[in-house]
């Protein structure tokens, strides 16, 4: 799938250039300074960290995009004081070039000396395979300009240690970059002198095919002797891939822009022939239908690569998710969820987001658990379990991990706002994860609706005539209301934990029926009348439900919702029973 990206960001760069590159590149922090063709100091910018490309940055951008080392074990100055790779830019950090406490200087002489000795006969720093593909290199574009190498070495030799006081730049540690002008030819031509004998892995792994040299490239890629892993043993050639000169040079680029748009907090990349390449964070989503190829990149020493994958159909617009009240939420305890449709993705994604995940969601996709300030153990535990399945619905379109776990998930998370007395929240929670299941199943599941159950047991406990339970959803409902109102007869305000806890989390048709047996022995005493909540008592214990494991559903649902026994039936009849 490599190639076919390749393909996708070999015609937009054909179009743009280095345009393509350079739109998104953000130099690194620190003084730059600019050297005319007298040795005059031409221009001086200090730029501050950057999260965005500097604006008014015109004379430094290209240079320093093609000035900069691949990584730093293939520097130009094997004591990686110098970090530049080419005579127009010389590259330092600040404090290389002042005294240590023990007034000693990083940056010396000699390393100056052997950082332009190797520029002027770069020949001398490769062997065998490197030398062969250098020498390719160097009758393309001739040898380097001794005479511009040996006035440019002055310079610095003349002016690098004094050149931040004289100039009054910033004495900090953030990096100091001299560059001496000349046109955009001569920068790209010593990138290309430095960059094709170093862009492969090793040049031990090269190979000459008829008039080419193919390679192992570098990018996202790490064997070595320490790792023979990655070979493909099965092959007379061992390595995972080699690729041509022009092929890795390309390349390069591709993983440059990458890096780009990771440095950016880009890391979603979609890529396709018709709509080219779509660079998005966490926080921003596809806003149209995408077939495609898909990278997840992150920003390390280098660029990395954490995701690969083909998409198939991802849709931007989904069949509506209609959020409903199947829970009324009381007035006083109404949160800031809006009860409308939802017809994108990208909203169901805030949605799961803050209904559910605290908003821990979004920003921790890929983030390491020790890392993730979530106070909440539940939250983080359904977080980290769940977040995979998130991401590839919400990035990649594909739903099946979510259905297979949004119920179980959400029920648990519903359940511990309950035990940390968040009943609001609680409520929502309920009504979202409603609406999202009817989503999934293309319509309503329940033959009946919770206000349907709420009615039919209303007119049963205010009614003389004996009634009985209909079926197993409304038993457990029926359980969740007695619960609620024998909890409510606690002393404290709101029930502790450990009585909802025994409630909720009741396994069996059995285990309900002896919590709550407890529940009603210890808090009859305080039912001042007692007529609705006995008859509900007793229509639950004289059915047998045909499934003997907890509904959880049902029994949170009745938890949650109103009062049947605090009901008041119309505004004439005064106050309600209890009240």
């Amino acid at each position: 799938m490599l190639k076919e990206c390749l393909d996708v960001f070999k015609k937009i760069y054909e179009e743009k250039g280095e345009s393509l590159i350079l739109d998104t590149y953000v130099p690194a922090e620190g003084s730059y300074v600019l050297v005319d063709r007298d040795g005059a100091i031409k221009e001086i910018k200090e730029l501050p960290k950057q999260k965005e490309p500097p604006e008014d940055f015109e004379s430094f951008i290209e240079k320093d995009y093609l000035s900069a080392l691949i990584d730093m074990n293939k520097p130009i100055d094997k004591k990686k004081v110098i970090h530049s790779n080419n005579y127009y830019a010389f590259w330092v950090k600040k404090d290389s070039i002042r005294p240590d406490k023990n007034g000693k200087v990083k940056l010396t002489q000699e390393i100056i000396d052997d950082y332009y000795g190797l520029l002027k006969a770069p020949e001398n720093k490769y062997r065998k395979k490197g030398l062969e593909l250098y020498e390719v290199v160097e009758a393309e574009i001739g040898k380097p300009d001794l005479e511009m190498i040996e006035r440019h070495k002055d310079w610095i030799k003349n002016n690098i240690f004094s050149i931040v006081q004289d100039n009054h730049l910033k004495d900090d540690k953030s990096y100091l970059k001299i560059y001496f002008d000349a046109n955009k030819e001569a920068y790209q031509r010593e990138n290309r002198r430095y960059v094709i004998p170093n862009v492969y892995n090793t040049t031990d792994y090269n190979v000459p095919v008829e008039d080419k040299i193919f390679g192992l490239p570098n990018d996202n890629m790490g064997l070595n002797a320490k790792k023979p892993y990655l070979e493909n043993k099965t092959r007379k050639n061992t390595m995972p891939y080699l690729i041509s000169t022009e092929e890795v040079a390309v390349q390069k680029k591709f993983f440059d822009y990458l890096y780009n748009q990771a440095c950016l907090g880009k890391s979603n990349i979609y890529l396709n022939e018709k709509d080219g390449i779509i660079a998005l964070s966490n926080n921003e989503s596809l806003k149209q239908s995408f077939k495609g190829y898909y990278l997840r990149i992150q920003k390390g020493k280098e660029l990395e690569i954490h995701d690969f994958d083909e998409i198939t159909g991802f849709e931007a617009e989904i069949e509506p998710i209609e959020l409903k009240q199947y829970i009324p939420v009381p007035e006083k305890n109404a949160t800031d969820l809006v009860y409308e449709k939802v017809k994108k993705l990208e909203d169901v994604k805030i949605l799961i987001n803050s209904v559910f995940l605290k908003k821990f969601l979004i920003t921790n996709f890929f983030t390491d658990a020790k890392d993730i300030r979530l106070n909440d153990t539940k939250v983080k535990e359904e977080l980290l379990r769940c977040r995979t399945g998130y991401f590839n619905w919400f990035f990649k379109g594909e739903s099946v991990a979510v259905r297979s776990f949004f119920a179980e998930s959400s029920l648990v998370l519903i359940k511990n706002s309950i035990l940390n007395r968040h009943i609001p929240k609680a409520i929502e929670q309920f009504n979202v994860r409603e609406s999202i299941l009817n989503y999934f199943e293309g319509g309503e599941r329940m033959e009946q609706t919770y206000e349907e159950i709420f009615e039919r047991l209303s007119e049963m406990i205010n009614s003389d005539t004996r009634s009985t339970i209909e079926d197993d959803a409304m038993y457990y409902y029926a359980a969740g209301q007695i619960a609620q109102f024998l909890l409510s007869l606690n002393q404290s305000s709101k029930p502790t934990p450990a009585l909802v806890n025994p409630v909720i989390n009741a396994r069996t048709a059995q285990q309900l029926q002896v919590v709550l047996e407890r529940l009603y022995k210890k808090y009859n005493y305080a039912i001042k009348y007692p007529q609705r909540i006995s008859r509900l008592y007793s229509m639950f214990l004289l059915h047998m439900p045909e499934n003997k494991k907890t509904d959880s559903q049902m029994l949170i649902a009745g938890y949650l919702d109103r009062s049947l026994v605090y009901e008041k039936k119309n505004k004439n009849e005064g106050e309600a029973e209890n009240e």
